[in-house]
C-alpha cells in the first residue's frame, strides 16, 4: 500500500478518466475538485448488447434520499438530453458515455451522484463522490505550502488515495507519489498548488523526480530580480561595465487624440520576416492591409546594403500589388528590430546593436532612416519618405493608448524582449513634446552580466552555450517562446527513462520543439491528451502514452510559469514607477498569443509584485505593430506641419 499527502489530492483529478476503455459494466468517475475549478462527473456504459432504446439518468441523493434527477437522457434513433437542475452541462453523450460539466463548483454540488442506465430492464447503478475541497493557499506563499486537511490540520498526516481503473480485465491501481509544491494563480484568480515531481507510480516502480524546482521561483527571487533590473534601468549607459539593459529615449512626440488620420506604409522589419503594411487611420476604424515575405539567412547574414535592398525590393513589389489603392507620395514608418539611439531626433536615428539573430556588417552606429531612403531611392521610390523609426515595443504602446488612454506601458514578448512606457516627469520637465516622454528598455540583455545565474537549470545553461549568441541575452532566452520550445525539448530528452528515444529521434534535434507545439501542449485541458499526442508523434514518440504526455504538460506548464513570472518582475518595476494608481500595460508577441495561462500568470504575479493600492490590467495588442506606427507617423506629421 502507499500513502500520499493531502497536498496530492488536486493533481489526481483527471487520472481516474484518462482510460476510456470496453467494459460489460457501468462504470463512474468524478473526483477531488477545488472550488472554482471546472468539475465533471462521467458514467461509462456498456458497449456490449443491443436494446432498442436506453435510458440514461444521473441522480443526486446525497442531501434528499429519494434522489433528484440531474439529467434525463434517451438514445434510440436520436439521442436527446434534458438537463434538469441548473448549474450543470451537458458536455458529451453517447451510447457509451454521458459526461456532465460543472462549471466553477462550489461546495452546493458535491455529494454522491448516481448513474443508472434503464432498457428492457433496469441495469446496474453506479455510485460515485463529488468532493469539493476549500484549498486556499495564504495570501502571500512562501513557496512550499501544503493544503491544510479537512480532518486533520498535521502537515505530516498521510492518506490512501487509490483510483482502480480497469484496463482489458486488470485492474491496476493508481496512486500518487509524494511532490514538492509552488503556487500559482488559476484563471479565476485562486492561488493553487504545483507538483514538482511525477504523479504516477505503482509498488513495484517508482518514477523518478520530474526535477523542476529549478524552474520554479519564489517571490523573494522575483523581488531580488526586481532590485537587480531597477537599479540597471537607472545606470547611465557607459558608466558600467556590466550594463545589460539599453534604455533609450523614442522619437514618439506626443500620445495620440483620436483624432489622427491619413494614409501610411508601415514597414516592418521582424526577426523571421518582412511585412509591408499600407494602414489608413480613419476615426472609427482603422484598417490595414500586409503583405509578408521571409528573410532569406543569406540577408541576415550579409551586409546592410543587402538587406536594405531587400527591403527597398519587396517595398516596390508590395505597391506594385497595391496598384492605385496606395497613394502616389507616401510617408514611410520604419518598424526596426534593433535598439536604436534616437536622442538626435529628428535627424538621426543609430542603430547601437543587432538582436534577433541578425548579423549585418555596416550598420552598427549608422543612420538607419538614411540608410533606408538611400535604398527607396536607388529602387526608383524617392516618392516615399522616411519620416520616422520606431520599434515593436513603441508601436504596441501607441496602439494600446490608442485604444485606452489608461495604458502606462507596454511589452513586446516575441523572439526578442522589450518595453516602452511612459516616464514620469518632474513639474520643471517639459511635457507632452519631450522627445523624451516615452522610454524603450531592451530588457532582452539582462542577465549578461552574471545576474541571472543562480537562476539558470542545467537546460538555459546548455541553450546558452549552443546558441547563435553564447552569454548575451540571457533573459531573452528564459522568456520568449522560441527558447522555452527549446528548453522543453531538452528537460524532455534528457528524461530517458520516460522518453526512451534514439539520438536520431526528432527530440534530440535542437530547436525542432517550436513555438506552436508549446501552444497545443498548452491547449490540452480534457485529459484526453490529444494535441499532446500529435506533438510527441512529431518529436519522434511513437505511441505516447498517456503517462508520456502528463509528463511532457507538467514539464511545459513549469518553463512556461516560470517565463510568466520574470516577465512579471520586469513589468512590475515599470508599473512601479509610473504616478497613476491604475495601468494598463498593452502587450504583444507569439510568446502571448493563444496562451491564455501565461496573461493570467502574468497578470496575477504583477499584481502582487507592485506596491499596495496599485492596479494592473492586461491588455492584449495583437498585429497592432502596424496601427501604432501609422498612428506614430501621423503624429509625426503634425509636429513637422507646425
Amino acid at each position: 500500500m502507499f500513502s500520499v499527502k493531502t497536498e496530492q489530492l488536486l493533481i489526481l483529478v483527471q487520472l481516474a478518466i484518462i482510460c476510456q476503455v470496453s467494459s460489460d459494466q457501468i462504470r463512474c468517475d468524478a473526483g477531488v475538485y477545488s472550488t472554482g475549478e471546472h468539475a465533471a462527473i462521467v458514467c461509462h456504459f456498456p458497449e456490449k448488447g443491443t436494446f432498442k432504446e436506453k435510458g440514461f439518468v444521473v441522480y443526486e441523493y446525497t442531501n434528499n434520499p429519494t434522489g433528484r434527477a440531474i439529467v434525463l437522457c434517451a438514445s434510440r434513433n436520436v439521442s436527446t438530453c434534458q438537463i434538469q437542475e441548473q448549474g450543470y452541462t451537458l458536455e458529451h453523450f453517447t451510447n457509451e458515455q454521458l459526461k456532465l460539466k460543472i462549471p466553477h463548483v462550489n461546495k452546493t454540488f458535491e455529494g454522491r451522484y448516481k448513474c443508472h442506465l434503464t432498457a428492457d430492464k433496469d441495469l446496474e447503478s453506479c455510485d460515485c463522490i463529488l468532493t469539493v475541497k476549500d484549498c486556499l493557499a495564504p495570501q502571500t506563499p512562501t513557496g512550499n505550502e501544503t493544503c491544510p486537511s479537512s480532518q486533520n490540520t498535521s502537515s505530516d498526516l498521510n492518506i490512501l488515495l487509490t483510483f482502480f481503473i480497469p484496463i482489458g480485465l486488470l485492474i491496476i491501481p493508481v496512486v500518487s507519489v509524494g511532490c514538492v509544491r509552488r503556487w500559482y494563480r488559476n484563471r479565476h484568480g485562486q492561488l493553487k498548488p504545483f507538483c514538482m515531481q511525477s504523479l504516477l507510480g505503482n509498488q513495484e516502480d517508482h518514477h523518478e523526480d520530474l526535477d523542476l524546482e529549478q524552474f520554479m521561483l519564489t517571490k523573494k527571487d522575483l523581488v531580488r530580480i526586481m532590485g537587480l533590473l531597477d537599479r540597471q534601468m537607472n545606470i547611465r549607459s557607459g558608466n558600467d561595465k556590466k550594463k545589460s539593459i539599453c534604455m533609450y529615449s523614442t522619437s514618439l512626440r506626443s500620445l495620440p487624440t483620436g483624432t489622427e488620420k491619413g494614409t501610411f506604409l508601415v514597414v516592418e522589419l521582424g526577426s523571421t520576416h518582412l511585412i509591408v503594411h499600407l494602414v489608413k487611420l480613419t476615426k472609427d476604424n482603422p484598417d490595414a492591409q500586409e503583405e509578408p515575405t521571409k528573410i532569406p539567412l543569406d540577408i541576415k547574414h550579409g551586409s546592410a546594403k543587402e538587406l536594405f535592398a531587400f527591403i527597398a525590393t519587396h517595398i516596390k513589389h508590395f505597391l506594385r500589388n497595391m496598384g492605385k489603392a496606395a497613394p502616389k507620395k507616401l510617408q514611410v514608418a520604419f518598424v526596426s528590430p534593433f535598439p536604436c539611439d534616437q536622442d538626435g531626433y529628428p535627424d538621426k536615428t543609430c542603430v547601437t546593436k543587432l538582436t534577433n539573430e541578425f548579423h549585418c556588417d555596416g550598420i552598427i552606429g549608422k543612420d538607419l532612416k538614411w540608410m533606408i531612403q538611400k535604398a527607396l531611392n536607388n529602387k526608383g521610390l524617392s516618392r516615399l519618405m522616411v519620416t520616422v523609426i520606431v520599434n515593436t515595443a513603441a508601436c504596441t504602446f501607441m496602439a494600446g493608448y490608442y485604444k485606452d488612454k489608461r495604458c502606462k506601458a507596454a511589452c513586446v514578448l516575441g523572439n526578442g524582449f522589450s518595453a516602452c512606457f511612459i516616464k514620469d516627469q518632474s513639474p520643471t520637465e517639459t511635457s507632452d513634446r519631450d522627445p523624451r516622454l516615452v522610454m524603450n528598455a531592451d530588457w532582452g540583455g539582462f542577465g549578461n552580466g552574471g545576474h541571472l545565474d543562480l537562476l539558470k537549470a542545467k537546460e538555459d545553461i546548455e541553450l546558452d552555450k549552443y546558441s547563435v549568441k553564447p552569454g548575451k541575452q540571457i533573459f531573452e532566452k528564459m522568456v520568449t517562446k522560441i527558447y522555452l520550445g527549446e528548453i522543453v525539448r531538452r528537460k524532455l530528452y534528457d528524461d530517458d527513462e520516460v522518453f526512451a528515444v534514439d539520438d536520431h529521434s526528432t527530440l534530440s534535434k535542437r530547436f525542432r520543439l517550436t513555438p506552436d507545439y508549446i501552444s497545443s501542449i498548452q491547449s490540452d485541458h480534457d485529459g484526453c491528451f490529444s494535441n499532446t499526442k500529435r506533438v510527441l508523434q512529431k518529436l519522434g514518440v511513437k505511441l505516447p502514452t498517456d503517462e508520456q504526455c502528463l509528463h511532457a504538460q507538467t514539464v511545459c506548464r513549469a518553463v512556461v510559469l516560470r517565463a510568466s513570472h520574470l516577465t512579471a518582475a520586469a513589468l512590475a518595476v515599470i508599473i512601479n514607477r509610473c504616478v497613476a494608481p491604475e495601468a494598463v500595460v498593452a502587450i504583444t508577441g507569439s510568446t502571448t498569443s493563444e496562451d491564455d495561462f501565461f496573461l493570467e500568470q502574468v497578470k496575477a504575479m504583477t499584481q502582487e509584485l507592485i506596491q499596495p493600492n496599485r492596479n494592473i490590467e492586461i491588455l492584449p495588442v495583437q498585429k497592432g505593430t502596424a496601427i501604432g506606427a501609422a498612428v506614430i507617423a501621423a503624429i509625426s506629421e503634425t509636429f513637422a506641419d507646425s
